[in-house]
């Protein structure tokens, strides 16, 4: 088989080459939306946080191992100390079930969006919180999340849990609420245990976005690849078009974008909230020869404004890329063969159905 297709491969080199070269655009004029510009080094130093999250799994013939973590990283260069860690960790099963990625996707998310608070609560002096991918792009698909629970029972649901969700996220706890008050509700049994799992773990991202955003002026949400396509309406994203188009450190022009262009029906938490928060999107590259990078601040910025963040975040960037979010992802990261130390540890022997191949 991998000879038929090493020789595909070789028969359709030139028909492959001349697709790629179609899909870089190189007929489009971009220079209106980009600015050539070496971005000046800051005066001082700033006080820079950054965070990530993984997860991985491991699958038995009756169950999932799972591990999710959470790190995030501060760098204060004013303090003896400069750098500090805060980390969250789980290990546990799941059951064979639908949307499992989804739920374990949902996890981590819950670790870092508390990790971040954490971090940004207990540093007054901080300038920035550095987040891996877009804010944006995860609080679009919040609600509706309904996974076949009627509007109704929804909003029941959120009745019977939000005081409480609300409490642990005042004392800081640091579990996972939604897996202790999936147990507690009052609520009809036709329903599947994980789908009433995810409407929880929905209303906890929630309550956890809405608290993170209420220190909105210190985030930036940061995007090595994007899919988005709202600058120039190419089938290609801009992201790529931009890499294409220059190698020269520049910014874009700004996009401003609210979630009620995106959001038909209301946020079942958070609504008036969510839909009074702008984004300014946009793109740059720190240094030459480097990736472009996608940019979010979760307030109406200014080109100045914008500026200046790039200018803070290039001073303690490696390769283009802010180190400590590059060292927080990589110091993060689950392997498989973790995954396979930490069965070992617990001491699962149960088959993977897999044995014989």
């Amino acid at each position: 088989m991998l000879e038929s297709l090493y020789e595909e491969a070789i028969n359709k080199k030139g028909t492959i080459q001349e697709q790629i070269v179609e899909y870089q655009h190189k007929d489009l004029d971009l220079s209106k939306n980009w600015i050539e510009k070496t971005i000046p080094l800051p005066l001082k130093d700033k006080v820079i946080a950054a965070g990530d999250g993984s997860l991985n799994k491991k699958r038995f013939i009756s169950f999932y191992l799972y591990a999710v973590a959470a790190e995030s990283l501060i760098y204060n260069p004013n303090k003896d100390q400069k750098l500090k860690k805060y980390e969250l960790t789980n290990i546990d099963t799941l059951s064979h079930q639908k949307f499992l990625d989804e739920r374990l996707s949902n996890f981590m998310n819950i670790f870092e969006l508390k990790n971040a608070i954490k971090t940004i609560e207990d540093n007054k002096d901080l300038d920035y919180y550095l987040l891996d991918g877009s804010i944006y792009g995860n609080i679009i698909p919040l609600f509706p999340s309904p996974h076949d629970i009627p509007k109704k029972t929804r909003i029941d649901i959120i009745k019977q849990v939000n005081s409480q969700f609300k409490e642990s996220i005042k004392n800081k706890e640091e579990n996972i609420k939604s897996n202790d008050l999936i147990n507690t509700l009052d609520l009809d049994n036709k329903f599947k245990d994980y789908e009433i799992s995810i409407f929880l773990e929905n209303i906890e991202k929630s309550l956890l976005y809405i608290e993170l955003l209420k220190h909105k002026e210190k985030i930036v949400a940061i995007s090595k690849t994007s899919s988005s396509k709202d600058f120039f309406n190419s089938n290609v994203p801009d992201i790529a078009l931009l890499n294409y188009y220059s190698t020269n450190e520049g910014y874009s022009t700004l996009r401003y974008r609210n979630a009620s262009e995106d959001i038909r029906t209301n946020f079942l938490i958070g609504d008036e909230f969510f839909k009074n928060i702008d984004f300014t999107i946009f793109y740059a590259r720190l240094s030459p020869n480097t990736n472009v990078l996608k940019f979010e601040l979760p307030y109406h910025a200014s080109e100045e404004e914008c500026l200046q963040v790039l200018s803070d975040l290039k001073k303690d960037s490696v390769g283009g890329y802010p180190y400590l979010l590059y060292k927080a992802h990589h110091d993060v990261v689950i392997q498989n063969n973790d995954m396979n130390s930490i069965s070992s540890i617990v001491d699962i022997i149960e088959r993977q159905g897999r044995e014989m191949l």
